[in-house]
Formats: structure tokens, C-alpha cells, sequence
């Protein structure tokens, strides 16, 4: 155990920093889900199987480049918020 953390809890410098770095991915994924949003909307002219495939595609490669151990809930709201996208388009 460090000596700068009581109980096994972070120091402050370091809750900070993953504040920080939880904000910001919160930020890239909402930058995600608008682009996914807008190509989906650019898609509706091609049909509801176009539209279907591209996010099934979209959310293969998504779960298959950011799926490491301890990002499972992240990956999870994710599917969720793009079948969002994808049922209100």
C-alpha cells in the first residue's frame, strides 16, 4: 500500500485524474454516437437493411477494437446508446 492513500483508497491527485479521463471518454463516445447518428440519417434514402447492416458492422468493429477485460460496461452503454441511434435516428 502507498503511503499518500488511506485504506486503500487513491490520493486525491490521482481521483482527479481519472475524473478527467472519465470525462473525456465521455466526450469521445458522444462524438461517436452523433457521427454514427448522422451517417445513419444520410443512410435512410438506402433502406432499413442498409441501415441495419452499417451499424451491425459499426458495432463489431467498435466491440472488436475497444473490447479488453474491464471495459465491458462501457462497451454495454455504448450498444445501448447506438441502438438508440439507430431506432430514432
Amino acid at each position: 500500500m502507498r503511503a499518500d492513500s488511506a485504506a486503500g483508497y487513491p490520493a486525491p491527485q490521482t481521483d482527479a485524474r481519472y475524473r478527467h479521463l472519465r470525462e473525456h471518454g465521455i466526450e469521445r463516445i458522444r462524438k461517436k454516437l452523433k457521427a454514427l447518428s448522422v451517417r445513419l440519417a444520410a443512410m435512410r434514402t438506402h433502406g432499413g437493411k442498409a441501415m441495419v447492416a452499417y451499424v451491425r458492422r459499426h458495432l463489431q468493429g467498435h466491440i472488436q477494437y475497444f473490447g479488453v477485460s474491464g471495459n465491458s460496461r462501457s462497451l454495454q452503454e455504448y450498444v445501448y446508446q447506438a441502438g438508440g441511434c439507430c431506432s430514432n435516428g
